[in-house]
């Protein structure tokens, strides 16, 4: 079994393919239909948490200001 099959066999994927096409759920799915849905699914593109732009910088802000922090307990310490 290789890395790429996911443990899905020629027949398992021969025969999901097969009932996908039966079922055909895209013809069913419809999407958000309210204001609200809509809003929350604007949203899914976005990337969020601390991966977001604005806490990687936040994160190299912080980053600096400790070295700066430990730069300055340094030469205060060495003038002791």
């Amino acid at each position: 079994m290789s890395k790429e099959s996911n443990g899905w066999t020629p027949e398992r994927r021969r025969k999901q393919a097969e009932n996908c096409r039966k079922a055909k759920p895209w013809v069913h799915s419809t999407g958000p239909q309210s204001a609200e849905g809509k809003k929350i699914v604007a949203d899914n593109a976005l990337k969020h948490g601390m991966r977001c732009e604005e806490a990687v910088e936040l994160r190299k802000v912080l980053y600096r200001q400790r070295l700066f922090i430990k730069e300055v307990m340094e030469r205060l310490n060495a003038e002791i």
